[in-house]
């Protein structure tokens, strides 16, 4: 067991059987508080150190842990002691770190690492500092809100689209449970342990094992078809479902009948479920769990586009409101005010109301003429007309021009174009008054001769800005027709749904801006109600004075439960501790004179004596910490006067001591090597014929000699220390792969004539009729005699066709070439092909190569 020093930042190893409940740091001799078990927070597994426990699960336990090396938090899976010699929990584990490591995806949960240590199996992946939406789920009475719903599938398939396209993964088990929502409101798909790449799948009516949960499993994976992500789109489409209807979208009274109902595919719509439901979303989620997987979603992009088209709707989309009015036309106001016509008598100016462009009830022009309908283009001005002052408020109302000045200057709120008369001239630039023409001056010489050098120096200006100015006005001009024709263009074909998708998001805000308008224009045309409001002093709450009330009688009724009335008192402290009106503030004042007292008498008289006696201890040790600290560094002065004095001494000793040491101790390692390399083949040599024959004899005569050997050895150095370590490792496996050889032969044993199982013999065509370790019996056609053979007297395209066969009909008995020739002990090149690539036999099987390989 190996535990972590805070004080020095070092990694130690304990024995697990370390008696007391601290052990000192063999560094800097901190005492370190010794763990419950060899997995628990404050051991170190790898480079990771346990801090508290997150979640436990069938197969494991998650913890909080820290990576020591780059100092950051991560969630460690560790696999249960149970299920350590499981090799099919372990493969699980390993195969869910390998999944995640593949795949490099914001919305995938990222692996670290994975390894094990002194037995203990553990995968490192990303914390997440959030929930999962099984618990969310929970939390919000069973649904989620559309568009979050919505997102978060979004979310999802996005990650199953990395896992397909990069590396053609499968999920298999896409539920509530294995999404995570962080704190930065992302899902993340977890659980990669079931993820399967359809590269390896195979058509087989005989499937192994159901992988899935049965809520959420796709017909698919219930019927053995090879799976590919309309699989996980099917899964999706089953925890979308729930999140929008707050149920499964199949219920059964049983789990035996929810497969049947899958595969079925009598789904009921989600919107039968919830009517409030929208058809959008009713019609991806019927698509998505589809029966058939050619009638769903053929990619996670198809899927996306159309999620993409429902977030953006329910983005831009304005509220609902039957009783609002219809949105009136865009107002302009024309800020300032304007000079008056020089024919018109002058009239007090009334000032344009900008805040609020009230629908017009008339026109302000003589006539009465109406507003023109927004499809129809509008009426040009005559000759001198001001210019259309409103422009365009989107691009599906065309611009109107402003409407002249009415007589006395003021400025009409902004009614439709009326052609002016001819010859009325601009309305945005009137004439000047006649007061203004009979102040000018007369022109004199001097002004004259003035003029005169201006003229000249304009005449030598070399760059004539007037026409640079001109040009670039047309060119400004251009630009801006030019950017119209654009936004118009995205606008129509925005709403064909035909744009490109980096232009979307112009339209998405285009559209969003309008609804502001519209929204903005709706609200201003509403009537402005005044609300006076009169002011008046607060009212007393009755619950306050009765709960206050209530507290004083029972004080006054129970005066010996001081310890009742207290707690009373700080449950109704929160409601209690404002008090707003006079009322409130004596009848506060009357409960603190009852709960003062008891209060000094039974909690806080204790707290400070508590108090004064942990200061004292502070003082107390603090004291004695300077004591200490003051004696240990005149030690530390002596000890380095002894050691100066003597350095050399000591360092001449050592050189001699060293010399001869390492000399003798290479011979001892060389010798000790060779003796563990015997040992260790008498122990395979010993546990196949304990295998094979069922006599465990003389495995525990050479178990028994290898343990007195350890315990005669006096180790020394880190080759011996490997040594023993493979040992004490070595002899634990051997029994772990005795179960499971005895339960290879158990199931060899099933092998029948039964089976028709043919091999070639001899050029001969022969009946598989029995196995058993060293030899297997055949049986050839037509003829009732029985034959012993083994399996190196076949060919190699014989051997393998063999054991195809066999595993076809016998799928646990899995590297069937290796295990027959090693019973027989005699592994040649093509079974040793056939080797485990993992477990026991990759790790000890340097120990069996001298007795068994043969080249």
């Amino acid at each position: 067991m190996k535990l972590y020093c805070e004080k020095c930042k070092k990694v130690f190893e304990v024995s697990k059987d370390n008696s007391g409940d601290k052990t000192p740091c063999p560094k800097c001799n901190e005492m370190i508080a010794m763990p419950e078990s060899n997995v628990a927070p404050g051991v170190v597994l790898g480079d990771f150190l346990i801090e508290k426990l997150i979640a436990c699960g069938g197969m494991g336990e998650v913890y909080l842990a820290r990576q020591l090396s780059l100092d950051r938090n991560v969630a460690l899976k560790v696999l249960q002691s149970k299920h350590t010699d499981d090799q099919d929990y372990v493969e699980s584990l390993y195969r869910e770190a390998r999944a995640a490591a593949r795949i490099n995806h914001p919305n995938v949960v990222q692996a670290y690492a994975i390894g094990e240590d002194d037995g203990v199996f553990y995968f490192a992946m990303e914390y997440i500092r959030g929930n999962t939406f099984k618990s969310i789920l929970k939390e919000k009475g069973g649904k989620l809100e559309f568009e979050q719903a919505a997102k978060v599938v979004r979310d999802v398939a996005r990650a199953l689209s990395a896992a397909w396209k990069e590396q053609k993964l499968v999920h298999q088990d896409i539920k509530p449970d294995n999404i995570m929502l962080d704190a930065n409101g992302f899902a993340k798909l977890a659980d990669l342990g079931l993820a399967k790449s359809a590269a390896f799948q195979e058509s087989n009516a005989e499937v192994e094992e159901v992988l899935g949960t049965p809520q959420y499993i796709s017909p698919e994976q219930l019927t053995g078809v090879p799976t590919d992500i309309r699989s996980d789109i099917y899964s999706l489409g089953a925890t979308f479902y729930q999140f929008v209807t707050g149920r499964y979208a199949y219920v059964a009274d049983s789990l035996d009948k929810l497969p049947q109902m899958h595969v079925d595919g009598n789904l009921e719509p989600p919107k039968s479920v919830n009517p409030e439901l929208p058809d959008e979303l009713n019609t991806i989620i019927v698509k998505m769990m589809a029966r058939y997987p050619e009638n769903r979603y053929q990619s996670a992009d198809e899927l996306l586009k159309d999620l993409e088209k429902y977030l953006a709707k329910a983005k831009s989309a304005p509220a609902k409101d039957k009783d609002k009015p219809a949105v009136p036309q865009f107002k302009l106001t024309i800020p300032g005010k304007r000079k008056a016509a020089p024919a018109v008598p002058a009239k007090p100016a009334v000032p344009a109301v900008p805040a609020k462009p009230a629908v017009p009830a008339k026109p302000a022009v003589p006539g009465g003429a109406k507003v023109a309908p927004p499809a129809k283009p509008a009426v040009p001005a005559a000759p001198g007309a001001g210019k259309p002052a409103v422009p365009p408020a989107a691009p599906a109302v065309p611009a109107k021009p402003a409407v002249p000045s009415a007589p006395g200057g003021a400025v009409a709120p902004v009614k439709p174009a009326v052609p002016s008369a001819p010859g009325a001239g601009k309305p945005a630039v009137p004439p000047a008054a006649p007061e203004e023409a009979i102040n000018v001056k007369p022109a004199t010489p001097q002004d004259e001769k003035e003029n005169d050098v201006k003229k000249v120096k304009a005449e030598k200006t070399p760059l004539p800005i007037g026409k640079y100015l001109k040009w670039g006005g047309i060119g400004v001009g251009s630009l801006l027709v030019l950017g119209i024709a654009f936004i118009v263009v995205v606008f129509i074909l925005g709403k064909k749904d035909r744009l490109p998708e980096f232009l979307k998001p112009l339209n998405e805000y285009m559209n969003a801006e309008v609804v502001k308008a519209k929204n903005k224009a709706i609200e201003l045309s509403k009537p402005q109600e005044i609300v006076v409001e009169t002011a008046r002093g607060p009212v007393s709450r009755p619950e306050y004075l009765d709960k206050a009330a209530k507290l004083v009688k029972f004080r006054r009724n129970n005066p010996e439960q001081r310890e009742e009335f207290l707690k009373q008192v700080d449950e109704a402290y929160e409601m209690l501790e404002n008090p707003v009106t006079d009322e409130e503030k004596q009848a506060f004042a009357n409960l603190l004179q009852s709960f003062a007292p008891a209060d000094e008498h039974f909690r806080c008289a204790a707290a400070r004596n508590k108090l004064r006696q942990e200061f004292m201890e502070r003082i107390f040790k603090r004291t004695a910490e300077r004591e200490a600290a003051e004696a240990a560094r005149k030690e530390q002065e002596m000890l380095k006067i002894r050691q100066a004095q003597e350095a050399e001494r000591r360092n001449r000793e050592l050189r001699e001591r060293n010399k001869l040491e390492q000399a003798a101790q290479a011979k001892r390692i060389k010798e000790f090597k060779a003796q563990c390399a015997v040992l260790n083949s008498k122990l395979a040599v010993a546990m196949i014929d304990a295998s094979v024959s069922g006599d465990r004899t003389a495995l525990d005569a050479v178990k028994t000699e290898v343990a007195e050997f350890i315990k005669l050895t006096i180790v020394r150095t880190n080759e011996e220390k490997n040594e023993i370590a493979q040992f004490n490792k070595f002899m634990p496996a051997i029994e772990r792969e005795l179960k499971n050889l005895a339960a290879y032969r158990k199931e060899l044993a099933k092998v029948n004539e039964n089976d028709n199982v043919y091999v070639t013999l001899n050029r001969r065509g022969m009946v598989v009729a029995k196995i058993v370790p060293r030899e297997i019996t055949v049986v050839p056609r037509g003829s009732g005699r029985e034959q012993k053979t083994l399996i190196r007297n076949f060919t190699e395209a014989v051997r393998a066709r063999f054991c195809r066969r066999i595993k076809s009909k016998y799928p646990k008995l899995n590297n069937l070439d290796f295990f027959i020739s090693l019973f027989d002990k005699h592994v040649d090149a093509m079974a040793l092909k056939d080797k485990p690539a993992k477990g026991f036999w990759k790790d000890y099987w340097r120990h069996f190569v001298k007795d068994f390989e043969k080249k």
